[in-house]
């Protein structure tokens, strides 16, 4: 494309006249470009707006989460009609809706290691709007690969980062962060929470670094990083220098013969993306930074250990029983729901709590998902010096999948 046609200058007049270098030029670069999102969830829905708004001429939506009710209040792009629907296929529809002169194209599968490299290599933008660090640091590495350039965002709780990776000989991800917390990145919000306005705010700044880098207009944020807290007046956007690239660095170091089996090889073991409407997507962002668990159920896992008890089995032979049932979830979760008879001490606090049992009655510990309920179990057994009475479980998959096994009007969060 050469020139503008009429309708393009009547659509997007009020970016044309704008000043330092964007105007007709910079227009027409967007209406060439082609940007992809992973993910369609917190981040995600004011990034995909924006871009479509702007005119990127080809948007490729990655997910393959379904649109849950507790994802409504952050991810704006979807509306309480599509609830239980694709986001993908959600998201779409309001993108065209917006601007249908662009093309979508939906990839409606997990990215993972086999497939990363064909669904990012058409883009002239990827935008990473995932939610967990197994998707985050594959979506890095694909980058790096394919010398793509990385726009960064996450949310949680009421804060938010923004950095762009792998623009200009700039650091990558793994530049940063070599070395993955595998046991402690599992934090999500259908656990810790988001403000909603949070993950749209830094989806916005994200959909503005695309805007910049493919127009070549502006600073882009490359080698810094954008913080922001939503509770604090003072100092509410800080930015922070980051280090420059890293010369050992795995992914993108001076002679590195990096390959995407050797990234499948570093992600083993890391959180990945769980699905199911907490926005997941390919994780799925920050639904913002965020969003394990499922809205509908579902556990880590569909194995039932030595230290479990599942949840009907509870709920029909168990609760008619003399025990203990303690809820281990924080207690601001505890005040949302809960199942009757339950006691409330936070796993953090467990340790240092004495769980009253003077008749040695069976323990049953309960969570959300039924993982911090497992490591209850283990630290009271090992207070406890390893003794195998009185009973101590675990309920099987918490209370996610207490809603599928015994109550299905049980409230999801």
């Amino acid at each position: 494309m050469t020139s503008l046609t009429n309708p393009q200058i009547t659509r997007y007049s009020r970016q044309l006249l704008l000043k330092d270098g964007f105007g007709p030029p910079g227009q027409l670069k967007l209406l060439s470009s082609t940007v992809t999102v992973v993910g369609a969830g917190g981040l995600a829905s004011t990034v995909l707006l924006y871009l479509a708004g702007a005119g990127v001429k080809s948007i490729h939506i990655v997910d393959f989460d379904i649109v849950d009710v507790s994802n409504l209040h952050r991810q704006i792009i979807h509306t309480t009609m599509a609830s239980g629907k694709s986001k993908a296929q959600s998201a779409k529809t309001a993108v065209l809706a917006l601007n249908p002169e662009i093309e979508v194209t939906l990839h409606e599968v997990q990215l993972s290691h086999e497939n990363a490299l064909s669904i990012l290599s058409p883009a002239s933008v990827v935008v990473d709007a995932s939610d967990n660090p197994k998707t985050r640091y594959l979506i890095s590495d694909a980058c790096c690969l394919l010398k793509k350039p990385l726009v960064s965002g996450s949310a949680m709780g009421t804060e938010g980062q923004l950095t762009v990776y792998n623009y200009d000989d700039g650091p990558c991800y793994r530049c940063l962060y070599p070395n993955p917390d595998k046991a402690g990145s599992c934090k999500s919000c259908s656990d810790n929470g988001v403000l909603g306005p949070v993950p749209g705010l830094i989806g916005t700044l994200q959909a503005t670094e695309c805007i910049k880098i493919i127009t070549g207009v502006g600073e882009v944020m490359s080698r810094k990083l954008l913080m922001y807290s939503a509770l604090h007046c003072d100092n509410m956007f800080k930015t922070f220098k980051l280090p420059g690239k890293r010369e050992l660095c795995a992914a993108c170091g001076s002679g590195s013969s990096f390959t995407i089996e050797q990234s499948k090889i570093l992600c083993e073991g890391m959180r990945g993306p769980t699905g199911a409407g907490a926005g997941a997507g390919a994780g799925a962002g920050a639904g913002a930074g965020a969003g394990t668990g499922t809205g509908t159920g579902g556990s880590s896992n569909t194995t039932i250990g030595d230290d479990e008890i599942s949840c009907s089995s509870y709920a029909t032979n168990f609760a008619l029983k003399p025990h203990i049932l303690i809820d281990v979830r924080p207690r601001t979760q505890f005040s949302l729901c809960k199942l009757e008879n339950a006691i409330n001490i936070p796993l953090d606090e467990l340790s240092a709590n004495d769980v009253e049992n003077d008749g040695l009655l069976p323990i049953v510990f309960l969570c959300k998902r039924g993982i911090s309920s497992l490591k209850a179990v283990a630290i009271l057994r090992e207070r406890r010096g390893g003794l195998t009475t009185p009973i101590i479980v675990s309920m099987h998959g918490g209370l996610e999948q207490w809603k599928v096994e015994v109550d299905q009007d049980f409230p999801t969060y």
